[in-house]
């Protein structure tokens, strides 16, 4: 017995040295930088932004992303993170010049300036699971926006001026300050896609629809800088806080965002892609509206993971 157990071992040692058995996995990586513009409206109507209680932020923004798809087969998993340039927008602006008269005497002029400005910003972040059936297209994923609004130079000044003087007699300057306002927007999308391929590139569709939760924290105070009536005595400086609120909110809503795309082969392993992107989110005190126009290259590099034995 035990002598056929080693001459047994001793074919199955020589069938497994000289007829291996291998299983490859097919995979490509598919890095790509992203470029584009976004039109961007967002609306809070708790903000203490501005008098009436809102603000109506609307502008246009550049972005840049980096993301990566790793195929095999039919099925993917993408990794997206875009990020848009911070810059200064002036939410809203004014000048008024008038005169205050008595008996039909002039008393004094005055002109009234106001200007109010935020910094914005945003970023995104994006995975998303998907496989490929012919020409249709089915993915679902989890998306984290982050956007925030910090106040600027944000002031309101007043300046009276007597009959035939050029240089002010009264100057009064209010400077508002406002910490931050954070809003974030956590979702999980379904969706499909159809594609139609051309002999110069392919042009696909998509449609998702998000389930969103929006947190928003405004955390903020709003104070007073002014200045001295007297304007020589401009270094008497005098400032004084006289509001201070912090609220934090969450909702939870449904959503749905757009997307068409051009993609086209540079060579081999390069690609560019053309995409155009909408999406709406409204929660009860917080609408938000995006279009997106990018374009992106893309390099893809193939590699074979093997198992043997």
């Amino acid at each position: 017995m035990l002598i056929r157990l080693l001459v047994l071992n001793c074919y199955l040692a020589v069938f497994l040295v000289i007829a291996p058995c291998s299983y490859a996995l097919e995979y490509t990586v598919q890095p790509r930088l992203m470029f584009g513009w976004m039109s961007y409206s967002f609306k809070d109507n708790v903000s203490p932004f501005t008098s009436d209680s809102s603000i109506d932020y609307n502008g246009v923004k550049p972005y840049g992303g980096f993301g990566t798809t790793l195929t095999h087969k039919n099925y993917y998993v993408d990794i997206y993170w875009q990020q848009e340039l911070n810059s200064y927008s002036q939410l809203n602006s004014s000048t008024t010049n008038d005169m205050v008269t008595l008996n039909d005497t002039t008393i004094f002029n005055y002109s009234l300036e106001k200007n109010l400005d935020a910094k914005f910003g945003r970023k995104d972040f994006v995975l998303t699971f998907g496989t490929t059936l012919d020409k249709m297209t089915f993915f679902g994923g989890y998306k984290i926006t982050t956007s925030y609004f910090d106040m600027g130079d944000s002031y309101e000044i007043e300046e009276r001026f007597r009959e035939n003087e050029l240089i002010p007699y009264y100057t009064n300057k209010i400077h508002l300050t406002t910490n931050n306002m954070d809003y974030e927007n956590r979702s999980l999308f379904l969706g499909c896609g159809y594609r139609i391929v051309y002999k110069i590139g392919m042009l696909a569709g998509k449609i998702a629809i998000n389930y969103s939760r929006m947190e928003a924290i405004r955390n903020y105070s709003v104070g007073v800088h002014q200045l001295d009536e007297d304007i020589s005595n401009v270094d008497d400086e005098a400032d004084r806080i006289f509001t201070r609120n912090r609220k934090k909110s969450k909702e939870k809503k449904i959503g749905v965002s757009l997307g068409i795309s051009w993609k086209g082969p540079i060579s081999k392993y390069w690609n560019y892609v053309f995409s155009f992107d909408a999406g709406q989110y409204k929660f009860d005190e917080i609408d938000e509206l995006s279009y997106k126009i990018n374009a992106s290259i893309v390099w893809i590099i193939p590699f074979e993971a093997s198992l043997n034995y």
